[in-house]
């Protein structure tokens, strides 16, 4: 845990599994002055398959057009 402490950049997915398996649960809290918190849902999860923005399944950035 300590090694991970140190890290500057910490995906949520990773730090959400170690939290779990300490038998935790992550949650994220965004607070804006004046303004109720708000809670941050579905950051890090890893259930659902990741699409990059942007991109269209099945063609290339590099690829020149027919």
């Amino acid at each position: 845990v300590a090694k991970y402490e140190r890290q500057s950049d910490l995906l949520l997915s990773t730090l959400r599994s170690y939290v779990a398996a300490m038998g935790g649960d992550l949650r994220l809290m965004v607070e804006f002055p004046g303004k109720a918190p708000v809670a941050l849902e579905g950051l890090g999860d890893t259930d659902k398959p990741r699409r990059r923005r942007g991109s269209t399944p099945g063609t290339h950035r590099n690829e020149a057009p027919a």
